[in-house]
Order: structure tokens, then sequence, then C-alpha cells
């Protein structure tokens, strides 16, 4: 039987999918600014440090998680795939200076 939902969880499923919306824009113009970085250092013979590539990598898992979260309307696994997902992109806006 599906989960039956009161119309608090249907307000509160619609402002994380408006969230998620941003952050998934964000992530995107993100991804874009490393691609460009990581081919700049390349051609000098550089890479992006380790700690941004583990970050960008953490981004999307916590991206993918939080949409297979919405799949399932798992509020609880939303917020918290989303907080993770929401700390990664400051800190990669932080690193290419968006923040």
């Amino acid at each position: 039987m599906p989960p039956v939902y009161n119309n608090a969880d249907e307000e509160e499923l619609e402002k994380l999918d408006k969230q998620l919306i941003d952050l998934s824009s964000r992530a995107a113009i993100i991804r874009g600014s490393l691609d460009r970085l990581r081919k700049e250092q390349n051609d000098l013979g550089f890479d992006l440090r380790l700690d941004i590539v583990t970050t960008v990598e953490r981004m999307t898992a916590n991206l993918d998680r939080t949409q297979q979260a919405f799949q399932t309307q798992n509020i609880t696994n939303i917020r918290r795939y989303m907080e993770s997902l929401k700390s990664d992109v400051e800190t990669l806006e932080q690193f290419i200076g968006r923040r």
C-alpha cells in the first residue's frame, strides 16, 4: 500500500523540490567551472586538488541520493542527503570563487 501524505507533507515536498532545483543548477555551474579549470591545469601538467575532486564526487553522489529519495518521497532521507549536497555545493562554490 503506498504511503498516505497529508497537506503538510505535500507542502514540504514542494519546498524541498524547489531547493533541489536550485542546488542542481548550482551543481551544474560548478561542474562546468571545474571542467574548465581542470583542462587549464592539465594543459600546464597539473590536476585539481584531491580534496576538490573528492568533494565533486560526493556532491554527485548526494545529488543522486536526493533524487532517489524524491522518487520514494522519503522526506527524512531527502532532508539528510540535501543537507550534505548543500554543504558540498557551498564548499565548491567557495573554491571557485562564487560565494
